[in-house]
Protein backbone atom coordinates (compact mmCIF):
# COMPACT_ATOMS: atom_id res chain seq x y z
CA UNK A 1 0.00 0.00 0.00
CA UNK A 2 2.91 2.42 0.82
CA UNK A 3 4.68 1.92 -2.31
CA UNK A 4 0.89 2.97 -4.28
CA UNK A 5 0.88 5.88 -2.00
CA UNK A 6 5.13 6.67 -2.68
CA UNK A 7 4.20 5.83 -6.76
CA UNK A 8 1.25 8.19 -6.68
CA UNK A 9 2.63 11.41 -5.14
CA UNK A 10 5.59 10.84 -7.36
CA UNK A 11 3.38 10.98 -10.07
CA UNK A 12 1.23 13.87 -9.45
CA UNK A 13 4.63 16.13 -8.55
CA UNK A 14 5.94 15.18 -11.46
CA UNK A 15 2.77 16.50 -13.37
CA UNK A 16 2.64 19.50 -11.45
CA UNK A 17 6.50 20.27 -12.24
CA UNK A 18 5.71 19.30 -15.97
CA UNK A 19 2.58 21.86 -16.41
CA UNK A 20 4.38 24.22 -14.42
CA UNK A 21 7.04 24.75 -16.89
CA UNK A 22 5.34 25.58 -19.75
CA UNK A 23 5.72 29.14 -20.64
CA UNK A 24 3.66 29.68 -24.14
CA UNK A 25 4.67 28.34 -27.74
CA UNK A 26 8.26 30.61 -28.12
CA UNK A 27 9.79 30.43 -25.02
CA UNK A 28 12.52 28.05 -26.33
CA UNK A 29 14.91 28.51 -22.95
CA UNK A 30 12.78 26.22 -21.33
CA UNK A 31 10.46 24.28 -24.36
CA UNK A 32 7.47 24.29 -25.62
CA UNK A 33 5.02 24.06 -28.43
CA UNK A 34 6.59 25.45 -31.63
CA UNK A 35 3.92 24.60 -34.30
CA UNK A 36 1.18 26.86 -35.49
CA UNK A 37 -0.38 29.23 -33.18
CA UNK A 38 -4.44 30.11 -33.14
CA UNK A 39 -5.85 31.71 -35.76
CA UNK A 40 -8.90 32.51 -34.09
CA UNK A 41 -6.95 35.68 -32.32
CA UNK A 42 -6.10 37.60 -35.50
CA UNK A 43 -3.41 40.37 -35.32
CA UNK A 44 -4.77 44.00 -35.35
CA UNK A 45 -4.27 47.59 -34.27
CA UNK A 46 -5.52 49.55 -31.45
CA UNK A 47 -7.61 51.42 -33.88
CA UNK A 48 -9.09 48.40 -35.37
CA UNK A 49 -10.16 46.73 -31.94
CA UNK A 50 -11.61 49.09 -31.05
CA UNK A 51 -14.08 49.04 -34.04
CA UNK A 52 -14.65 44.97 -33.56
CA UNK A 53 -17.17 43.47 -31.52
CA UNK A 54 -17.21 42.47 -27.98
CA UNK A 55 -15.54 39.03 -27.23
CA UNK A 56 -13.54 39.34 -30.29
CA UNK A 57 -10.20 37.50 -29.85
CA UNK A 58 -7.36 39.76 -30.96
CA UNK A 59 -3.39 39.86 -30.87
CA UNK A 60 -1.91 43.88 -30.23
CA UNK A 61 1.48 44.08 -30.42
CA UNK A 62 2.80 47.83 -28.51
CA UNK A 63 3.72 48.89 -25.30
CA UNK A 64 2.19 49.35 -21.67
CA UNK A 65 2.70 52.78 -21.35
CA UNK A 66 1.32 53.42 -18.25
CA UNK A 67 -0.12 51.34 -15.33
CA UNK A 68 -3.65 53.33 -14.24
CA UNK A 69 -4.72 51.53 -11.30
CA UNK A 70 -4.72 47.96 -9.53
CA UNK A 71 -4.88 45.85 -12.75
CA UNK A 72 -5.84 48.25 -15.74
CA UNK A 73 -2.82 49.61 -17.86
CA UNK A 74 -2.89 51.59 -20.59
CA UNK A 75 -1.53 49.69 -24.39
CA UNK A 76 -0.07 51.85 -27.38
CA UNK A 77 0.71 51.12 -30.81
CA UNK A 78 1.14 53.36 -33.60
CA UNK A 79 -2.20 53.58 -34.18
CA UNK A 80 -3.99 54.51 -30.52
CA UNK A 81 -4.06 53.38 -27.33
CA UNK A 82 -6.57 51.36 -25.05
CA UNK A 83 -7.05 50.20 -21.62
CA UNK A 84 -6.22 46.68 -20.70
CA UNK A 85 -6.35 44.54 -17.82
CA UNK A 86 -3.56 42.28 -16.64
CA UNK A 87 -4.54 39.55 -13.78
CA UNK A 88 -1.00 39.59 -11.69
CA UNK A 89 -0.82 35.60 -12.67
CA UNK A 90 -0.16 37.09 -16.41
CA UNK A 91 3.55 39.19 -15.54
CA UNK A 92 5.19 35.44 -14.93
CA UNK A 93 7.75 37.00 -13.11
CA UNK A 94 8.32 39.70 -15.77
CA UNK A 95 9.91 43.08 -15.98
CA UNK A 96 7.73 45.33 -18.22
CA UNK A 97 8.39 48.82 -18.92
CA UNK A 98 6.86 51.29 -21.04
CA UNK A 99 10.13 50.87 -23.57
CA UNK A 100 9.26 47.32 -24.07
CA UNK A 101 7.46 45.90 -26.84
CA UNK A 102 5.32 43.28 -25.71
CA UNK A 103 2.25 41.30 -27.74
CA UNK A 104 -1.16 40.93 -26.13
CA UNK A 105 -3.57 38.29 -26.80
CA UNK A 106 -6.74 39.21 -25.36
CA UNK A 107 -10.92 39.60 -25.22
CA UNK A 108 -12.53 42.88 -26.42
CA UNK A 109 -14.76 43.78 -23.89
CA UNK A 110 -17.30 46.41 -24.44
CA UNK A 111 -19.84 47.09 -21.23
CA UNK A 112 -22.53 48.55 -23.94
CA UNK A 113 -22.98 50.05 -27.07
CA UNK A 114 -21.02 53.69 -26.17
CA UNK A 115 -18.70 52.52 -23.79
CA UNK A 116 -15.16 52.75 -23.87
CA UNK A 117 -13.13 49.21 -25.20
CA UNK A 118 -10.80 47.76 -23.02
CA UNK A 119 -9.46 44.52 -23.69
CA UNK A 120 -8.78 41.83 -21.00
CA UNK A 121 -5.85 40.11 -21.55
CA UNK A 122 -5.55 36.25 -21.49
CA UNK A 123 -2.19 35.97 -22.33
CA UNK A 124 0.87 38.73 -23.21
CA UNK A 125 5.13 37.98 -23.71
CA UNK A 126 7.76 40.33 -23.94
CA UNK A 127 9.34 41.08 -27.69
Amino acid sequence: MNKIITVALLIASTSFAIADGYNGPTNSAVGGYTGPTNTVAQYVSVKQAKSMSDETYVTLKGKIVNHIKKDKFTFQDNTDTVVVEIDDDLWYGTTIGPNDTVEIIGEIDKDGPWSNVEIEVKNMKKL
